[in-house]
């Protein structure tokens, strides 16, 4: 079994421990799902792995090597995708600028807007957006095709291929 994601004697405490002591080995390729109570630190193992929020204690590696959890941005660096419960999608946008926020800044050429439409086109169809286009403002989507929506923004990180994905 090659090893993606390793969690060794991962703590965290808030007024209260919410994890404690807490490991874990997901296998490349696997799927698993967090289940429990609410309080139960499902959210918390989430952003901790994400690089949203510092554990007090404990390792992780990814890929076996040590992984510097310390920023959201330093998660998508090392190609671990979230795509968050709560929708972070503006609904004035398109559905192509909504997937490659991060790289709109740098769309003042028209080549580099029509590579984004490709793009975004190509992560739509991954996750099944097919029957929407890359013009339709958010507004106009069912909250299921935000949610894929969501989904496909998660996807395209351009730093690197996606190595975890998050749901």
């Amino acid at each position: 079994m090659t090893v993606r994601l390793k969690i060794e004697g991962l703590s965290k405490r808030f007024a209260a421990p919410v994890l404690n002591q807490v490991g874990l080995q997901i296998a490349r390729g696997s799927v698993h799902g967090l289940v429990g109570e609410n309080g139960a630190g499902k959210s918390t193992l989430i952003n901790i792995v994400s690089g949203l929020l510092a554990a007090d204690a404990g390792e992780i590696s990814l890929n076996g090597k040590a992984y510097p959890r310390s920023s959201r941005r330093k998660a998508l660096d090392h190609g671990v995708a979230l795509a968050s419960q709560e929708l972070s999608l503006i609904e004035t946008l398109s559905v192509a600028e909504n997937i490659l926020l991060s790289d709109l800044p740098g769309q003042s050429l028209g080549i580099a807007r029509v590579q984004s439409r490709a793009r975004a086109r190509e992560l739509m169809d991954l996750v099944g957006l097919v029957e929407v286009s890359t013009d339709d403002r958010l507004s106009t989507l069912t909250l299921a095709q935000k949610q894929l929506v969501e989904l496909a923004k998660a996807l395209s990180m351009p730093e690197a291929n996606c190595q975890l994905l998050i749901l």
